[in-house]
């Protein structure tokens, strides 16, 4: 150990370079992504937190660079947990399509960037002549696609565009029936105070 001026004790990282690692959102988190079961809800609500952890994390994909170098280890330990936001059957899927080079598949964002163009003051337009598309087996219309990718929840009734332009697909410029009746009700409190 190193020791300060102020005669403390600095830990043995000090005098090593910089790891990826020491910026790693996941830092100290180390339970919620190595759950104890691997089945079961609480294996499901730990590998939903902690891909959470991950969609904010700086070093996303420095962790799933090793996690996928690493894929091919003999021991269950080296494959366990989320990592690199991907949970291990991801991973595995991943590293299999990988070995057999198969493309990844198209996300839901990569269907809207296909089919989307941004226009002035925020409005997004839809730019083929389908109105719809099919992913996982799933039809979604150009409003439900924008839906899911900003809100990741279901709409609630009819997707209507708030912003005046017809065909509007920024998810900014939607509103489902939860916030319609949302904002009925503030508007209704706001006159009545």
């Amino acid at each position: 150990m190193t020791t300060t001026r102020y005669g403390r004790r600095a830990p043995e990282t000090a005098d090593r370079a910089p790891n990826w690692r020491d910026t790693a959102a996941c830092l100290g988190q180390a339970a919620l992504f190595l759950p104890r079961r691997d089945t079961g809800p609480e294996y499901v609500a730990s590998m939903v937190a902690a891909k959470k952890v991950c969609e904010h994390c700086p070093v996303q994909q420095a962790c799933l660079d090793e996690a996928m170098a690493t894929e091919r280890a003999d021991t269950e330990n080296a494959r366990a947990g989320v990592r690199g936001g991907l949970t291990p059957q991801e991973r595995a899927a991943r590293y299999s399509r990988q070995r057999r080079r198969v493309p990844e598949p198209p996300t839901l964002l990569d269907q809207y960037l296909r089919r989307t163009e941004p226009l002035h003051d925020g409005h997004v337009r839809w730019t083929v002549a389908t109105k719809s598309v099919a992913f996982q087996d799933r039809q979604y219309t150009a409003a439900q696609l924008a839906w899911a990718l900003g809100t990741r929840r279901e709409p609630e009734g009819a997707l209507r565009t708030t912003c005046g332009m017809a065909g509007c697909v920024a998810v900014e410029h939607l509103s489902d029936e939860a916030m319609r009746n949302s904002a009925r009700r503030y508007r209704r409190w706001k006159a009545a105070a």
